[in-house]
């Protein structure tokens, strides 16, 4: 399985989400690569410290992307890759050997008008005939203030790309940029960052539900599900089920309607 988190914009928490999602699924018992395509080397420099057992292969151009993608993922269970800021064949290659690309996005309508590019691209390459519709897409809205309104306008204007929205938003919660100053993830940061892991938990399992084909994918879900059984007669309430994000964002009023937004072409 080949998982790729993409976006043209940059400061989306791309980095941020691709180190703990590939840390959360390691912690899970599989097998897991980490791809860096982003010059910067965000997430080879954190990953590096926060999770050394996970192999971290950097792939800068487009044809050693389309070159090792088949070899990587078929030696590991899991393929997280961390794409470039930028609009270039890097993320096209990106795209087209994945089986499921994650579009961070922040909630402002200035981010979304940012991601067009990007999920026109994502478009193309679903709509080429040798990829039959995939990769399949899943927008997440990151870095969401509790209760406001303008996520939930960004997240209505960001579904008129046809790509689900993930229902797991991640907050502006302290407990992420605490974890790459200490370089580690909020997963083992202990009870001051629970919220924070739960919620990440919560969003790899949704990731993961995009992907049912897979055979580890339906392993760590099960997996989970017992474990969630055992978590919720020892845990309080609101750390089992931390706010979905239906209830983190505050409804719009009646007659206010969100603004129009061209559709991708």
């Amino acid at each position: 399985m080949f998982i790729s988190l993409v976006n043209t914009k940059g400061g989306v928490g791309k980095s941020t989400l691709a180190v703990h999602v590939a840390a959360w699924l390691h912690d899970q018992g599989l097998r897991v690569t980490a791809v860096d395509a982003d010059e910067q080397a965000s997430l080879s420099t954190w990953l590096r410290v926060a999770a050394p057992e996970i192999p971290i292969v950097p792939l800068y151009t487009a044809a050693e992307i389309l070159a090792r993608a088949p070899e990587l993922a078929a030696g590991c269970d899991v393929v997280v890759a961390d794409g470039p800021a930028a609009l270039g064949s890097e993320v096209a290659a990106l795209i087209s050997v994945s089986d499921l690309v994650v579009l961070p996005l922040l909630p402002s309508m200035l981010d979304v008008w940012a991601s067009y590019r990007t999920a026109r691209l994502i478009y193309k390459v679903q709509f080429h005939p040798k990829r039959a519709g995939l990769p399949r897409a899943l927008v997440v809205l990151n870095r969401v203030q509790s209760r406001t309104r303008v996520a939930r306008v960004a997240a209505a204007a960001i579904e008129k790309y046809g790509f689900p929205v993930c229902p797991v938003a991640i907050e502006a919660r302290p407990a992420y940029a605490e974890a790459g100053a200490r370089g580690t993830v909020v997963g083992r940061m202990g009870r001051g960052a629970a919220l924070a892991a739960v919620e990440i938990g919560r969003l790899v399992e949704h990731i993961l539900a995009q992907v049912p084909e897979s055979a580890a994918a339906a392993r760590v879900l099960a997996a989970r599900r017992a474990a969630q059984v055992i978590a919720s007669r020892t845990l309080p309430a609101d750390v089992v089920a931390p706010l979905p994000v239906s209830q983190m964002i505050v409804p719009a009023p009646a007659p206010t309607a969100a603004p129009s937004v061209p559709a991708p072409v």
